[in-house]
């Protein structure tokens, strides 16, 4: 890998990724509690942390422009 394509630890996409992953878990986790709720078995919180980390390590469609 080059200099070039190489990202500074703090980079904005990194830090773009984080929060993304974050709000992610945190919607799946209510998501999860819903589930758990209304079908009445807490094994669905598990379920909707694990869809909340994958919306989460989606990655996002646009492109920024230091990405070209």
């Amino acid at each position: 890998m080059s200099d070039e394509q190489s990202q500074p630890p703090d980079s904005p996409q990194d830090d773009a990724r984080s929060k993304r992953m974050a709000m992610g878990m945190v919607f799946g986790l209510m998501a999860g509690v819903v589930l758990s709720l209304l079908i009445d078995s807490w094994a669905y919180l598990g379920v909707g942390v694990a869809l909340g980390v994958a919306f989460g390590a989606i990655p996002m469609g646009t492109k920024d422009a230091t990405e070209e």
